[in-house]
């Protein structure tokens, strides 16, 4: 008899019940907890939430059962097609640690995704288990559905939606568009109050989708169910089935309908939708139309940094951190104007595409490891879709098929996809579903080796370990934020202090720790070394106008002049578009006595806007005062709330108002 080795994981699918609770994993972003003023960085609360739960698994299989043998339906040959690349791509991910800036940011994305692969083994254990199965389906029902509510009351109940509503739900936006097919299959399988159930979950996840400003999630969400209803229409047979599918589409049309035409607000305005974002034209609203997007700003500083790195890229998780440094090289670029122009006070931490921020980050080798996957799981796709034909079993199938699509379509537009959690392990439990015919043959176990626990033990352990590692990470990366937070809000210099350096010492890639301490230091007169902290903060990731605009104070105030000037030279090369901080450079330039080249600052910022250079200029030099009633004379712009940036009209007054405190003067909007 022929056998076949296989993996000793688990012995008692009992054992497993608790890990069917895994959805909770997706609420784990809404958990309140103490955030800074600003919040930068990794995200560590879903990771933390994951490692916790599979550390716990993998310390019950190692010492919470009896030293036996075990048998694990998986065949070396079937998973290795998954597990090989995940092992490549994550492997790749931690040598890019020789050469990226931050070394966090690589720990990051390595420690994820091995995560992900110790993850997908477990879902795809449970998965020969129907019961264990459904109790998944019912966990992660309900989970969304109290997503897809939350979102819909505060979408028709708050009456000035901001961006934080917008963040918050667009990141499970992609997670409704993967898990639509799914739930919408069980309206066409199940019955009776089965049925109702699907339905009212399908529902919200629909609702949630349109109520989340995502379009690129509403387009990928509409390319699944369009693939869903394709292969049901190919493979099923029943005219039941298609039946039940037209009113199921029938009823979403519906719900497009009544949503998206109806008075939202007691006012009687719409409040915008993800439907009426796609359908805003560039006359209408310039910044929400596809033609101004910023994810063409995204686009081409990517494309710089894998030009510029092919073979090996930037280094994992490290896009934001070398953003500037790229958006640098494109603004030097006279046909990029209109593309780096604004965009002052973004922090673009992602590339909006997962598959450029993949080629930028790791190169070549690191794409062509991440396209075999993506590969293979195509070829698994087609061999389930022509293995199981018409059979009654299909239908799950076909809306794992559906979901993994829709995900990777969104992949192509969100700034999140693999690089949430919370997301990934959707895709991973879609592709566990698709594939666990394939992995896990249970009518040939008894035809299999019994191994020794020696190789079990080693496997496990490994897998310990890059557990306790995210969980440490993300757990320094919390208490960091924590400490950020609490030093915001101390009273005494010195505890706040303390607080400050140690969030930097336990996560030094917390740019958000770096900038809050140099506003502390800048408050309390201590201007060299807050300038060196927020060099720091825009080393970090905290790069806007803005923050620059600190630098140059601090630097200014301490009276290193030469500094403050070299600081100043190097944010317009930064933002070469930005009328503040040519005008800020200008009036530095002037002070030093070096007027032509001032004057040359000046001429190119009125070239560019010469109210909101005027306006800076007397708003830099003369004060709020001087600034409002220029404006009312029809010199500069009409009101100072119209100066862009706006973070930057309160930079320029901070050091006024240190210069010149008897100037001090209430910002006024009239």
């Amino acid at each position: 008899m022929t056998t076949s080795r296989s993996y000793p994981i688990i012995s008692n699918l009992s054992s497993c019940r608790a890990f069917s609770l895994w959805p909770l994993i997706l609420l784990a972003p809404l958990a309140p907890f103490p955030t800074p003023a600003v919040l930068t960085g990794l995200p560590w609360k879903p990771e933390l939430l994951l490692s916790l739960i599979l550390t716990g698994v993998i310390v019950y299989l190692l010492f919470g059962r009896k030293q036996e043998n075990i048998l694990m339906p998986f065949s070396v040959g079937s998973i290795s097609q998954i597990a090989v690349p995940i092992l490549l791509f994550f492997t790749w991910s931690g040598i890019s640690l020789f050469w990226a800036s931050s070394s966090k940011s690589v720990v990051h994305h390595t420690l994820t995704w091995a995560a992900y692969l110790i993850f997908f083994l477990v879902v795809l254990y449970i998965s020969s288990s129907e019961r264990l199965v459904r109790l998944s389906f019912l966990t992660l029902g309900v989970v969304v559905a109290v997503i897809g509510v939350t979102c819909t009351l505060e979408y028709l109940f708050r009456e000035k939606l901001d961006d934080a509503f917008a963040f918050r739900y667009a990141r499970f936006a992609e997670i409704w568009a993967a898990l639509l097919p799914l739930f919408f299959s069980f309206i066409l399988r199940l019955k009776g109050k089965n049925s109702v159930w699907a339905m009212v979950v399908t529902s919200l996840i629909w609702l949630g989708i349109l109520y989340s400003t995502s379009r690129g999630s509403l387009i990928s969400a509409i390319a699944g169910l369009i693939v869903f209803g394709l292969l049901r229409v190919f493979f099923d047979t029943a005219r039941s089935g298609k039946k039940r599918m037209a009113f199921a589409l029938s009823w979403l049309f519906l719900l497009v309908v009544l949503t998206q035409t109806a008075s939202l607000t007691s006012s009687g305005t719409q409040k915008t939708s993800t439907l009426s974002r796609i359908m805003t034209s560039s006359e209408v609203e310039p910044g929400n139309s596809f033609s101004k997007n910023i994810r063409f700003l995204f686009s081409s500083v990517g494309l710089e940094m894998f030009r510029d790195n092919p073979v090996v890229g930037v280094g994992a998780d490290n896009f934001g951190l070398e953003f500037n440094k790229y958006r640098a090289i494109i603004s030097a670029r006279p046909e990029n104007r209109s593309l780096v122009q604004g965009n002052e006070d973004a922090l673009p931490e992602r590339a909006h595409n997962e598959y450029l921020q993949i080629f930028s980050e790791l190169g070549i080798i690191g794409g062509f490891i991440f396209l075999l996957f993506l590969f293979i799981i195509f070829k698994l796709c087609f061999v389930e879709i022509r293995k199981k034909g018409s059979s009654p079993g299909n239908i799950l199938t076909h809306a794992a098929i559906a979901g993994l699509v829709a995900f990777l379509i969104s992949s192509s537009f969100s700034s999140f996809s693999f690089r949430l959690v919370q997301n990934g392990i959707v895709f991973f439990f879609l592709l566990a579903l698709l594939l666990k015919s394939i992995f896990t043959k249970r009518s040939a176990i008894k035809e299999r080796t019994v191994i020794s626990n020696r190789l079990g033990i080693a496997v496990l352990s490994v897998g310990l370990l890059f557990c306790i590692g995210l969980t440490a990470f993300s757990s320094l990366k919390a208490t960091s934020q924590y400490l950020v937070y609490k030093g915001e809000r101390e009273h005494n210099f010195d505890n706040s202090e303390l607080n400050f350096q140690t969030a930097i010492m336990l996560d030094r890639a917390n740019a958000a720790a770096d900038f809050s301490y140099a506003m502390l230091l800048f408050n309390q007169t201590k201007y060299s070394n807050a300038a060196v902290e927020f060099r720091e903060a825009i080393k970090k990731g905290v790069y806007t106008s803005a923050v620059y605009s600190y630098q140059i104070s601090a630097h200014s105030l301490a009276g290193e002049n030469e500094l403050s000037l070299t600081a100043a030279s190097q944010s317009i090369l930064v933002y070469p578009y930005s009328t503040f901080l040519r005008t800020r450079y200008a009036v530095l330039l002037g002070e030093a006595g070096r007027t032509g080249e001032a004057e040359t600052q000046f001429r190119i910022a009125r070239s560019i806007d010469a109210k909101q250079t005027d306006t800076w200029q007397l708003l830099i030099t003369q004060g709020t005062i001087k600034a409002a009633e220029a404006g009312r004379a029809g010199i500069g712009l009409s009101k100072l709330e119209y100066l862009y940036p706006a973070d930057g009209v309160y930079a320029v007054l901070a050091e006024r108002d240190i210069r010149f405190p008897d100037q001090k003067f209430k910002f006024a909007t009239q």
